[in-house]
């Protein structure tokens, strides 16, 4: 599908979530090696957040599993609940390492190399997210210690 959509000189953006139950530790790796290889133009990364008042966050209450209700916290970066087969510390870092990895500039090279789009564009954008990738630990850093007692 990126392919075709590349030969008619469509960018693709893709947007890809960690978080979910049936992710492991393996899946930063595993997600930034598939967006390099398919050549997505534009990667962005969220972590997976129970917004209020939705069932995931219905369910994920009744479990036991929220960590905070600092609704400030609820913007796609911040974790804010208790992964099931990682520590919430170990998904944030894995997020942050999937932003590097694929904006590394061997990775943008590799990427916008199979693409056939505007390519002043796509360099500025992936050069904006690369800065973004690297300050993603300055922005978007849980005081975990207070995160774990409010969850008690």
């Amino acid at each position: 599908l990126v392919n075709d959509l590349h030969r008619l000189k469509i960018g693709v953006q893709g947007c890809f979530v960690f978080g979910n139950d049936e992710d492991r530790e393996d899946v930063f790796a595993r997600t930034a090696e598939f967006v390099i290889d398919a050549a997505i133009d534009l990667p962005r990364f969220a972590l997976l957040t129970p917004f209020p008042g939705t069932p995931l966050h219905a369910r994920l209450d009744r479990e036991g599993r929220i960590l905070s209700k600092d609704w400030q916290l609820y913007d796609g970066q911040h974790v804010v609940f208790q992964p099931r087969h990682m520590t919430p510390q170990r998904l944030l870092q894995g997020h942050i390492e999937a932003w590097r990895k694929v904006y590394q500039y061997g990775s943008i090279v590799r990427r916008l190399a199979k693409a056939r789009i505007d390519l002043p564009l796509a360099l500025t954008a992936n050069l904006g997210y690369r800065f973004y990738a690297h300050h993603l630990h300055t922005h978007y850093n849980c005081d975990w210690p207070i995160a774990f007692r409010e969850a008690a």
